[in-house]
């Protein structure tokens, strides 16, 4: 008896703490691949972010994570669009 209480405390425990969890959360990789891209190492801060391709901003000269649309295509934000 007190095993299976045990055990029925563990589930109930167990429960509580993960359901407030979302395990369906995207990561910035996923989201980057169904939006078209390609997930790399960028040479500078702003990767491949459409407002520095088109406004032409100054960006910090850092090896950054992040999205590449590759030639004439930048990353919205949430998917690759035409420069």
């Amino acid at each position: 008896m007190k095993k299976s209480f045990k055990l029925s405390f563990l589930v109930l425990i167990t429960a509580f703490f993960t359901a407030g969890c979302d395990s369906t959360e995207k990561s910035p990789e996923e989201i980057c691949r169904e939006g078209g891209g390609e997930w790399k190492e960028m040479p500078d801060a702003c990767v491949d972010s459409c407002e520095s391709q088109r406004d032409g901003i100054m960006c910090a000269q850092v090896i950054t994570e992040g999205c590449d649309c590759g030639e004439g295509r930048c990353w919205n934000g949430k998917s690759c669009e035409p420069l």
